[in-house]
């Protein structure tokens, strides 16, 4: 499959938009064709590997059996009919038959770079090949060191494999919206239902928070990137959204966090905790200056922390908003320490 650097044409003219929610306990046909095409190119074509002691002896047959329920009497002789009618009903399983299918596949890859890599292994190997034969032990030697420069160098490909097809198969899965990654053993949930719903609703948020929604969607925007996902960026603009929200709520136009922060009317603890955090973020070690020397490194994990946390804040600073007996007035100032609420006059 061909590794795209760039949203094309329809994406980037608008003619066909992406998917913009996840998909935690779903599947769109998009994703389940493009799944199903790993599964043909990688699982399904393993007739010239070395099975033993990692695949059973036909892995479609387990396929076909133990995840799509069908009779064994049924499964049709291999080739191009097999592979259509398996095709067929894998688009109509349930969601979760996909991931099975794949996770069994590395589960094998596993074990078979677990058995090349096995010193027992290798003596059987060369007990069976010189049975019956009078060997001296320099013989024996080099033939065990021929035999474990090879088992070497076969689990070194297996492990390879496993990254490369990890990184393609995750790829799918960004790309499709889907809400799982995959680590090189088990899928494992991007975000949850929780966290999930609690981007969409700040990336969606109503006036007169629409700066803050643009900055949210920004942030998810660079997180999901196909090719290389910008996490500092991506923090930045979650934390550009917090300022904006903060900016509406206190009515302090202009103003950096740091100021907003110290007007909101929120436990003193609260306040602390979330100016701590903006000063993490902001000092010279801190993901603002994330490109400098000595700066924090930005993982996927910190990245998702930062959305997750950003997010629930500007949700809750949008629904303190809309809970004020004057959330229909412009201009208005709710939550601000020493401050009444302020209606402008007419």
């Amino acid at each position: 499959m061909t590794n795209r650097d760039n949203n094309l044409f329809s994406e980037t003219r608008g003619f066909r938009k992406r998917k913009s929610s996840l998909q935690p306990d779903e599947m769109d046909n998009r994703l389940r064709g493009r799944l199903w095409n790993f599964i043909e190119d990688h699982i399904l074509d393993l007739h010239y590997l070395d099975l033993r002691r990692g695949f059973p002896p036909s892995f479609e047959e387990t396929v076909w059996c133990d995840m799509l329920h069908q009779p064994r009497i049924d499964l049709p002789p291999e080739g191009y009919t097999r592979i259509k009618k398996m095709a067929a009903l894998f688009m109509k399983t349930p969601w979760y038959a996909f991931y099975d299918c794949i996770q069994l596949y590395f589960q094998g890859l596993q074990k078979k770079t677990l058995y090349e890599r096995d010193p027992n292994k290798i003596v059987l190997d060369i007990d069976d090949e010189f049975f019956g034969e009078s060997l001296s032990k320099r013989e024996i030697a080099k033939s065990k060191a021929r035999e474990i420069d090879w088992a070497a160098e076969k689990a070194r490909n297996f492990a390879d494999r496993i990254l490369e097809e990890t990184e393609e198969l995750n790829r799918i899965l960004i790309e499709e919206s889907s809400a799982w990654r995959f680590d090189g053993k088990a899928f494992v949930p991007f975000t949850s239902k929780e966290e999930a719903r609690s981007f969409e609703e700040a990336s969606a948020a109503p006036s007169p928070f629409q700066e803050a929604a643009r900055h949210m969607g920004r942030a998810l925007a660079l997180l999901r990137e196909n090719k290389r996902p910008d996490y500092p960026n991506a923090v930045k603009e979650a934390f550009a959204a917090v300022e904006a929200a903060s900016q509406v709520y206190t009515g302090s136009t202009g103003k950096g966090l740091g100021d907003c922060l110290k007007q909101l009317d929120v436990h003193p603890a609260l306040a602390e905790g979330w100016r701590n955090i903006y000063g993490f973020t902001s000092d010279a070690g801190g993901i603002r200056h994330a490109n400098k020397p000595g700066s924090m490194q930005i993982s996927f994990n910190e990245a998702k922390y930062f959305l997750v946390t950003c997010s629930a804040f500007v949700n809750y600073l949008i629904a303190r908003y809309s809970e004020s007996p004057t959330a229909k007035t412009p201009d208005r100032k709710i939550g601000v320490k020493g401050k009444k609420t302020v209606t402008p006059k007419k």
